[in-house]
């Protein structure tokens, strides 16, 4: 009996040993495939990672180029803006100094106007003023006819003879002076040395 239960427990201890083993060698796989699939996604996320800088690269680049697209646009639109905007202010100097010509001409045309205006209102009043001084004329030469008409005064027939009188006395007289003497030395008279002067 002795002998079969040394076998079993040989046997026993055989198969504990094996299974120790076995265990042994299941963790040591477990251990290798971990280490195996830790490499594998540490290759996996280097590729990603790989990638995602290749795309950030790619993007960055398409970015750029976006970039200077637009710039090379707004380049561009400024460029043409600028062109309109030139165009537009010798458009309007054009327009500016086809306005001051313009007016320029209205004013000159205006100022015509107005010298010839005046020019004939110049000349109306010359021709009213001619025409005044005529028939003022021929008033004072139907009233001297008038009066050369009447029979002349006493008064007259002295100051005819007097006045040569007075004004070989007073040569520095005037002629309004020299009547001014004569009518004096008239009223200084008598009515008998008026009527003798008179008809001597």
């Amino acid at each position: 009996m002795s002998a079969i239960k040394a076998i079993i427990n040989t046997k026993k201890s055989r198969m504990s040993q094996e299974e120790k083993d076995l265990k042994m060698e299941v963790k040591a796989q477990e251990r290798v495939a971990k280490k195996e699939q830790a490499k594998k996604e540490k290759e996996v996320a280097k590729e990603q990672a790989k990638k995602d800088k290749e795309a950030a690269k790619e993007q960055a680049k398409k970015d750029k180029e976006v970039a200077k697209e637009q710039v090379k646009k707004d380049k561009e639109a400024a460029k043409e803006q600028a062109k309109k905007d030139k165009e537009a202010a010798v458009e309007q100097a054009k327009k500016d100094k086809e306005t001051a010509k313009e007016q320029a001409k209205k004013d000159k045309e205006a100022a015509k106007e107005q010298a010839k205006k005046e020019k004939d209102e110049k000349k109306k009043d010359a021709k009213e003023q001619a025409k005044k001084e005529k028939e003022e004329k021929k008033k004072a030469s139907k009233e001297q006819t008038k009066k050369e008409k009447r029979p002349p005064n006493n008064y007259i027939v002295f100051a005819k003879k007097y006045r040569d009188v007075v004004k070989s006395e007073h040569p520095e007289f005037s002629f309004g002076e020299i009547s001014k003497e004569v009518g004096r030395r008239w009223k200084e008279m008598s009515a008998e040395e008026k009527e003798a002067i008179i008809k001597n």
